[in-house]
């Protein structure tokens, strides 16, 4: 299971990142697949920036976690995005 802080500038991707089913593809930016599914996985931290260079991303789940901060305005390059469910955090500011 994924548990720690999601990834970002301040976080080495070793020590930071969920690795879970996804292994390090989150990390390295290999990840080619269409859904995220992280809820409930005691995640803290804020989104990472880097999460738009998963331009194919249709769904993400980050609900339940304690997640902060913003919404990056990367996730903005998330063309394909149909899904962001991040119930139960800590997010503020405006979408």
């Amino acid at each position: 299971e994924a548990a720690g802080t999601t990834c970002d500038n301040n976080v080495p991707c070793s020590s930071g990142c969920p690795t879970g089913e996804y292994g390090t593809s989150l990390c390295d930016g290999t990840f080619t697949g269409t859904g995220v599914e992280l809820d409930n996985q005691e995640l803290s931290g804020t989104i990472p920036p880097q999460l738009g260079i998963f331009w194919q991303l249709q769904e993400l789940y980050l609900d339940g976690n304690a997640i902060s901060g913003t919404i990056p305005p990367e996730t903005g390059k998330l063309s394909q995005l149909n899904i962001l469910s991040l119930n139960t955090n800590s997010i503020s500011g405006t979408i």
